[in-house]
């Protein structure tokens, strides 16, 4: 009496993670053959080729064989950091080989995640970024990102060493994504700053959003637009080495009842502690040189009914003390209320 299909999916649910037994299972019978796939395929990483072959070519070959698979694939990983030591040819990804294998295999997928993340190398005694140059890119391949950017399955993007335009560049790619809600964006470099305009409407509603301008242009200030509602967000971190204004701008916009993790990372910057109906759950901060000034006391939500606490350790004192705080750049203090 066959194994009710059912019932093999589940055996084959409770190995999510075992690459080892889930590929067993595509040997035992044909009816585990198919849910055995579907977490082999799940998340697919694309590293740089190396002089034996390369992650995109096997997968480019694999789903020509078997076009199936590529509806298995829900997070895509395409890691752009290259380990030759001569920095000045192009990254791999921007190779023409490259970019068609790229182009036809990105419609077939069905994703909810994807990252483009080229990380710094060391040459020598500098550490140098690799970028993906958004405009260098062939039309096949742009149309095919954008498509899957704008996509309504897509629900979260990170976005690390891209070469853009412009800001207004970089939010059109995201600015129809409604399944969008989280964004990461990190060592963007612009070539000239036009922004979103006020009367075009973007429509994600963000629940987390990272930014960087760590060796990068500053981006974070063009999220200061009316047509971008930062209303739903529950984690906010913003990194960065500048002190501007519309920085405490932004953070102030997100400071709504939702908003439970913030993560500052900043540099010779002068800090207010939101209003006191911030329901934080958790702070996490790496500083230099900081003032902070506390606003009354921060709430937090229980179970039980909600806590009044007030920051310990640097941040201390009565509701609207000022308090000096000097903490090691690398060291990140997190303040949890429980």
């Amino acid at each position: 009496m066959p194994v009710p299909q059912e019932l093999v999916d589940l055996i084959v649910d409770d190995l999510e993670g075992d690459s080892s037994c889930l590929k067993s299972c595509c040997l035992a019978a044909r009816t585990f053959v198919r849910p055995a796939q579907s977490h082999l395929f799940k998340q697919i990483k694309l590293h740089p080729p190396t002089p034996t072959g390369g992650d995109l070519r096997r997968f480019y070959a694999t789903i020509t064989v078997s076009p199936h698979i590529a509806a298995f694939v829900r997070d895509l990983r395409i890691m752009i950091e290259d380990p030759s030591e001569d920095f000045s040819h192009r990254s791999w990804v921007m190779t023409e080989e490259s970019q068609q294998m790229l182009a036809h295999t990105l419609p077939l997928l069905k994703l909810k995640h994807i990252s483009i993340v080229a990380e710094t190398v060391s040459h020598g005694k500098w550490i140098l970024p690799h970028r993906m140059e958004w405009g260098n890119l062939d039309d096949s391949l742009r149309s095919a990102l954008a498509n899957v950017f704008c996509s309504p399955t897509l629900e979260s993007a990170q976005l690390k060493g891209l070469e853009i335009r412009s800001p207004r560049d970089l939010l059109s790619l995201f600015s129809e994504s409604t399944g969008l809600n989280s964004l990461s964006i990190t060592r963007v470099r612009f070539m000239r700053w036009d922004t979103w305009p006020d009367s075009e409407p973007w429509r994600p509603k963000l629940t987390s959003l990272f930014m960087s301008d760590f060796m990068c242009d500053d981006f974070s200030g063009h999220f200061i637009n009316p047509q971008i509602d930062l209303s739903g967000l529950v984690t906010l971190t913003v990194a960065s080495l500048t002190s501007l204004p519309w920085k405490k701008k932004l953070i102030e916009l997100a400071a709504c009842n939702r908003l439970k993790e913030m993560g500052m990372f900043y540099r010779l910057v002068q800090f207010r502690i939101l209003s006191n109906t911030v329901p934080f759950r958790s702070i996490r901060m790496a500083l230099w040189a900081v003032t902070f000034h506390t606003n009354g006391t921060i709430r937090s939500r229980a179970q039980k009914g909600n806590l009044i606490r007030r920051l310990s350790s640097a941040i201390t004192g009565t509701p609207r003390q000022s308090q000096n705080c000097l903490s090691d750049p690398v060291t990140y203090e997190k303040f949890r209320m429980k």
